[in-house]
């Protein structure tokens, strides 16, 4: 089975009649029914064809807007993510905010397999395919500011937020996708979040610099 997305750019329906939207908004168009099919029935359903019909487009204007159906998908994650509760705006404690990442991790697991598979795949090609590996760096640096951004001004002296926006993106990164691949270990999955957590942002207090910023000596060799 090929991991690939379908390519098929056989004719779509011209006698679409399309309403007149200005061009963000037809993208927009087709980044949510891409999404929308993404989420229900994962890489193997999108097709241009599909994707046309369901947009309401073209062949020539979905290719208009984006240079592939890669490109549309990429986009599509990164409106996904965007719309995590964790990325919002509201204001909340470290902790609070730490807690709502494991759970949008988990979440976004539990609700949208079809879209981890996808994830999966992409990731899977882009290790041989170098156009498609940079632009999943830029979902992932968007990603690591938007993790930066939250962090700012809640770790104490010395620690680099964006090393650390880092390594916490890569922890979510692997609850989704153990949970993804094992689905039956959620409890032992959560409580080994919540005792992330629990080091970082204890409930009695702020982020432990200690636990953070020093390692204990080791006793090897005395």
């Amino acid at each position: 089975m090929s991991w690939a997305l379908q390519t098929d750019r056989s004719v779509c329906s011209v006698a679409l009649v399309a309403k007149r939207l200005k061009p963000v908004e037809r993208r927009a168009d087709i980044v949510n029914a891409a999404l929308s099919i993404l989420a229900r029935e994962g890489a193997s359903a999108l097709t241009a064809s599909r994707l046309c019909e369901a947009a309401g487009v073209s062949r020539g204007n979905l290719f208009h807007h984006f240079e592939s159906l890669d490109a549309v998908v990429l986009e599509a994650f990164e409106l996904a993510l965007s719309s995590l509760g964790s990325l919002a705006d509201a204001p909340m404690s470290l902790r609070a905010w730490l807690l709502a990442v494991g759970a949008d991790a988990q979440d976004f697991t539990n609700h949208s397999p079809e879209m981890m598979g996808v994830a999966f795949a992409f990731m899977a090609r882009a290790r041989s395919d170098e156009p498609l590996r940079e632009r999943m760096g830029h979902v992932l640096e968007l990603g690591i500011e938007s993790f930066s951004a939250r962090l700012a001004g809640s770790l104490p002296n010395g620690i680099d937020t964006h090393a650390f926006a880092t390594a916490l993106l890569i922890a979510a990164d692997g609850m989704a996708m153990h949970r993804h691949v094992f689905p039956e270990r959620a409890g032992e999955q959560a409580a080994a979040w919540r005792a992330l957590v629990d080091t970082i942002a204890p409930e009695a207090g702020p982020l432990n610099p200690t636990s953070l910023a020093t390692v204990p000596p080791s006793n090897e060799g005395r």
